[in-house]
């Protein structure tokens, strides 16, 4: 059975909040000792909580000592590669949506162009009213059609020849 989804927000009551903290931090560090023996990696989990003066350091601090200085030891340009925090992140994500914009407005115009092209093909509509830079598009559009029909033509024609032979 799923569970409900659950509102991000600021728990107010102190008693609610350290018991889900409590609960939370258990299964983080349950999830980091997972990843690290499923996927043979090392990791470590440094946890501050308002309530303790000491953070809870999983594995050990001495481990977690030795993983931060082995991270820290990487010259900081690699290291900010494969770093990820929230400003990062978002970058990534928008240059990835406006990628796909692109693509998706390239293909959606050749899409318009192919749709004019039949048009006026059958006469209902008319090449003359295209500017410049349509007219290049519509030129790549037929040439891509004829490409197209010359693919689907020589399939028919193996397709014929292997039915021909078949006969002798």
């Amino acid at each position: 059975m799923a569970r409900k989804k659950i509102v991000l927000s600021y728990i107010g009551n102190d008693l609610n909040r350290k018991a889900s903290l409590r609960k939370r931090r258990k299964g983080l560090i349950n999830k980091i000792r997972e990843i690290s023996i499923l996927c043979a990696v090392d990791a470590c989990a440094i946890i501050y909580s308002p309530n303790n003066r000491v953070p809870e350091v999983w594995p050990s601090p001495e481990r977690a000592r030795a993983l931060l200085a082995r991270y820290l030891a990487v010259p900081k340009i690699e290291r900010a590669d494969k770093e990820l925090n929230p400003e990062s992140f978002m970058r990534k994500r928008i240059n990835k949506i406006k990628e796909k914009l692109v693509r998706i407005t390239k293909e959606n115009k050749q899409r318009d162009m192919r749709w004019f092209m039949y048009r006026c093909l059958a006469g209902r509509d008319d090449m003359y009213r295209l500017d410049m830079r349509d007219w290049t598009e519509m030129d790549w559009v037929i040439n891509q059609v004829i490409r197209e029909i010359r693919v689907r033509m020589e399939k028919f024609n193996q397709w014929d020849r292997g039915f021909k032979n078949d006969e002798i």
